[in-house]
């Protein structure tokens, strides 16, 4: 379902396009399970990319972040 590959401080997944809401939904659990030992703890990523070089300049993409 996915094909991650860690590049300094990202990893980059590539993922099956029916599994994506999953992967996402797993992510953040994941993320928030982390929260009580790393209160700052966040994540962004973006949800449909056609390639790599829209990593950057895309406009779905997911943050998790702490509250404020």
């Amino acid at each position: 379902m996915v094909a991650p590959m860690n590049i300094h401080d990202e990893i980059l997944c590539v993922t099956n396009p029916d599994f994506v809401e999953l992967v996402a939904e797993t992510v953040q659990k994941a993320v928030e399970s982390f929260r009580k030992y790393v209160p700052l703890i966040g994540m962004k990523w973006n949800l449909a990319m056609d390639n790599w070089a829209e990593k950057k300049h895309t406009a779905q993409q997911l943050h998790i972040t702490y509250e404020r």
